[in-house]
């Protein structure tokens, strides 16, 4: 009766482990996410953000990623001033627009993607947002993919620009580093 249970229940014990594994030739990203809130934009007129350290400073230092600014300026003759706010890069530092993506897809880079940097006249990430009929700003639904200066990859989505009470002018982004 031994010879038995070892004759069929060994096999059916080693089938049953193999069904239960999980398969692991296929691999999993796993992204530790971050979450940044910058000061008000229109109060500080730049915000030097690094990611290595997830801070930013209202004095520029020797080396940063992004920076949350903006531009204020009146279309006409005593028109109220009108706050345009964008972010720009640091020296050395590009970007990789991925449209209509979110964290949640585990953003890649491949030799196919395209990264620009900022020039004196035109800011990569300049138009992040959409604007209804009451001028309320919803960030559009991009990943940028920035390459810094080091050649680390950090991929973020900018989640709102309002702060709780509703007082416009607060990025809130969320940020994975990539390993590439």
């Amino acid at each position: 009766m031994n010879t038995f249970k070892l004759k069929y229940l060994l096999p059916l014990t080693v089938i049953a482990l193999f069904i239960s594994c999980e398969d692991t030739t296929e691999e999993q990203k796993q992204f530790e996410t971050f979450t940044f809130t910058s000061e008000n934009a229109k109060t500080f007129d730049n915000q030097y953000f690094a990611f290595a350290t997830n801070m930013a400073d209202t004095t520029e230092p020797a080396s940063w990623d992004i920076n949350f600014t903006g531009e204020s300026f009146s279309p006409a003759p005593g028109a109220p001033v009108i706050f345009n706010p964008f972010i720009s890069l640091g020296v050395n530092v590009s970007v990789a627009i991925l449209a209509d993506s979110t964290l949640a897809d585990e953003p890649t880079v491949t030799s196919a993607t395209v990264f620009e940097s900022d020039t004196d006249s035109t800011k990569v990430i300049y138009d992040w947002y959409d604007m209804d009929e009451y001028h309320i700003l919803y960030p559009k639904t991009n990943v940028y993919v920035v390459k810094t200066a080091a050649m680390d990859y950090y991929a973020f989505e900018i989640k709102d620009y309002y702060d709780n009470e509703g007082n416009s002018g607060v990025f809130t982004i969320d940020w994975v580093q990539l390993d590439y």
